[in-house]
């Protein structure tokens, strides 16, 4: 009796496992061969991670397999597929041979910087940014291209113009662009993103420096905030330009409260000259 007790329990105990478990999820090129020719419903982000984590891991000769269906799905037309080809583009950008496997694909992801998706353009100009150190030969020109394109000023242009000074801040063609873009127009939440990456960068160039200095004099509280951040991330040699007009700020009492507690204590924090 306590047998057949035992049985009849342990036999409960793998139905009830067996009913829990969860199929795997499918490879990558699995993944993106159902979504095409399927008329399933869009994967629940949960669901997507489950085929985009492993993609840090994968064998190359997998993550090559997948590409032309990748490529498929970043010009369909099906709900979300793009931005999520998109979004394994730049998983595998990622990898340390990001750059091998997605060398050929490179004018293929420039061309997104065109779409209107800023989920899809923003997505690639973060995975043209992880692949220039390797790939910046076929990057760094359709970077530059698109920062000298016509049009107002956005954050993907911030973004490019980060890229190419953290990568070729030696490069006189991407230097001239850059300095266009930090010439233009720009609206103060661009503007506040570029002094942003400016202190995050930490790289000089002359017209950079100007750029954070001259930005302390703008009337706009965000702009002054982040601009007094940014030369007193920038090194000395730009402290000691950018000192005189710190100090007006902490110290004008028809000044914003937080721009002179801001500028204050940017002062007590850097050498003085």
């Amino acid at each position: 009796m306590k047998l057949i007790l035992l049985s009849s329990s342990c036999l409960l105990l793998m139905t009830a496992s067996t009913a829990g478990a969860q199929a795997p999820p499918p490879t990558l090129a699995a993944f993106f061969e159902q979504r095409l020719t399927t008329n399933a419903q869009p994967p629940f982000y949960d669901d997507l991670l489950k085929v985009i984590d492993p993609i840090a891991g994968s064998d190359p000769k997998d993550i090559a397999a997948a590409l032309p269906l990748i490529s498929s799905a970043l010009a369909s037309a099906k709900d979300d597929l793009p931005v999520e080809a998109g979004f394994a583009l730049f998983e595998i950008s990622r990898r340390p041979d990001g750059g091998a496997l997605l060398r050929s694909r490179i004018p293929e992801i420039g061309s997104l910087l065109a779409r209107s998706d800023e989920r899809i353009s923003g997505g690639a100009i973060l995975t043209l940014r992880n692949l220039t150190p390797a790939a910046g030969d076929a990057t760094v020109p359709i970077m530059i291209q698109f920062l000298n394109s016509p049009g107002k000023a956005s954050f993907k242009k911030v973004e490019t113009a980060s890229t190419l000074l953290v990568y070729r801040s030696g490069d006189g063609q991407a230097v001239k662009a850059i300095q266009n873009f930090l010439s233009g127009e720009q609206e103060p939440p661009v503007r506040v993103a570029m002094l942003e990456a400016l202190a995050n960068d930490q790289v000089n160039t002359p017209a950079t420096d100007t750029y954070a200095i001259e930005a302390l004099k703008d009337p706009n509280k965000s702009i002054k905030l982040a601009a007094i951040r940014a030369v007193g991330a920038l090194g000395p040699a730009v402290w000691s330009r950018a000192q005189a007009a710190v100090t007006q700020l902490a110290v004008d009492p028809a000044e914003d409260r937080d721009v002179r507690r801001a500028a204050d204590h940017a002062l007590r924090n850097n050498p003085q000259q």
